[in-house]
């Protein structure tokens, strides 16, 4: 599906920048259903890592404070997981190609985040096999923590210095290209800011709290219709200029707002 040999390697880790991964996630979209490159609809991150790539989507405690989201063991072998009733760590017996996740992230209002999380995993399965990177002794088992990871999707940052750091960056931007392709996501959102709106432009320009609101439902809409977290879609919707003039401190000063008062 993917010829890896054109990319670049050092010290055995694999560099690749945003257009790279854009790309390999559209061929994994095209390969699992070429329709959803053009017309907005729900790409389901479970049905590729399942029927696309072969692996077992599994659910447990992994940790006692879900700091630990996904775990993807190339191998069969044991891996430690949390043991709710002895309050202790247990291992479990896990087959090659399985995906493990929190059990906290089949709740309902969860589902968005889930889905998010089974991309990213989707992600190490394709650009970070044990025959591509080379993992040392740890060679089964790619551990992702909880570390709000759709807000990793941004530029890469100065301060991701480790190999691990870089392949926690292209799993979580191939999230985003995976779940939310720029063509449809692009013409979803112009349509919803026109039709559900009423915002007469393709692209919102946040000034005051009118226009963060305005912007707020569409990524609600966006994250709601795509079946991904609200954050994901917050972020993806910024980096494809449809939202603009949001930065981080006036997202954080309006909902710190919100929050107080509701």
């Amino acid at each position: 599906m993917i010829d890896y040999k054109a990319f670049r390697y050092e010290n055995g880790q694999l560099i690749l920048n945003k257009s790279e991964i854009s790309q390999i996630a559209t061929r994994c979209i095209a390969a699992h259903n070429r329709e959803a490159l053009l017309t907005p609809m729900p790409i389901m991150a479970d049905e590729v890592a399942e029927l696309l790539l072969g692996y077992t989507l599994r659910y447990e405690h992994l940790t006692h404070n879900e700091s630990i989201l996904g775990t993807i063991a190339f191998n069969s072998g044991q891996m430690p997981v949390y043991d709710a009733e002895r309050n202790d760590i247990k291992y479990i017996k896990v087959k090659e190609n399985t995906m493990l996740f929190d059990i906290a992230l089949t709740a309902p209002e969860q589902r968005g985040r889930g889905e998010f999380s089974i991309a990213h995993e989707v992600g190490h399965a394709v650009m970070h096999p044990p025959s591509l990177i080379d993992y040392g002794e740890n060679s089964g088992i790619i551990t992702c923590h909880n570390t709000a990871s759709e807000l990793n999707v941004a530029m890469p940052s100065r301060t991701r210095t480790t190999p691990f750091s870089w392949r926690e960056w292209q799993a979580d931007y191939f999230a985003a290209c995976l779940k939310l392709p720029r063509t449809t996501v692009l013409k979803f959102s112009r349509e919803c800011l026109m039709r559900d709106i009423g915002h007469r432009l393709e692209v919102i320009r946040v000034a005051n709290e009118d226009d963060y609101d305005m912007a707020e439902a569409l990524w609600k809409r966006v994250a709601k219709f795509f079946v991904t977290s609200n954050t994901a879609a917050r972020i993806r919707l910024q980096e494809l200029q449809v939202i603009r003039g949001l930065d981080k401190a006036m997202y954080k000063r309006i909902q710190c707002i919100k929050d107080f008062a509701d």
